[in-house]
């Protein structure tokens, strides 16, 4: 009788930390970077002083980059996932698991199972993300901008 690797076992464990590591590291550069570029053009102009005498709440401005999060995470998600399915392979190569999990008569596909798992699991929550924030996000995020940049509340 010939038994299989158990689904959820070391072996997937094993691959997924490394995995989920480098996917979070992956997005928070990017989402990061994003940021910090959108508010080194963009976060003086938010916070001048208003023609009536006011000035944007920090709680507003706030507000709007969290909202803008969900949004730039639809833009540089494939991005992420890619440079963590890439650095997982490559740290497996690096330590030689994948020519000891070869000789142990694992495949590669079912040594990067974990890998393909979390980029379909990435891959659905994208799609959940993606309506939600064109239905809700998106209103309260345009919203927070015109307030934002016409420096009033209408």
């Amino acid at each position: 009788m010939r038994r299989g690797l158990r689904i959820g076992g070391r072996l997937d464990l094993y691959v997924s930390r490394p995995y989920i590591a480098s996917y979070a590291t992956a997005f928070l550069v990017m989402i990061g970077l994003f940021l910090i570029l959108h508010m080194a053009s963009n976060l003086d102009e938010y916070l001048r002083t208003w023609k009536n005498g006011g000035s944007a709440p920090l709680d507003l401005v706030a507000r709007y980059y969290l909202l803008n999060i969900p949004f730039v995470f639809l833009q540089v998600g494939p991005f992420v996932t890619l440079v963590a399915g890439l650095y997982t392979g490559s740290r497996l190569l690096k330590h030689s698991e994948v020519t000891a999990a070869l000789g142990a008569g694992v495949g590669t596909h079912r040594l990067l199972a974990p890998v393909f798992l979390g980029s379909v699991l990435c891959c659905l929550v994208m799609f959940g993300l993606r309506e939600l924030a064109g239905t809700q996000l998106g209103r309260q995020r345009d919203a927070a901008r015109y307030v934002l940049e016409h420096e009033k509340y209408d």
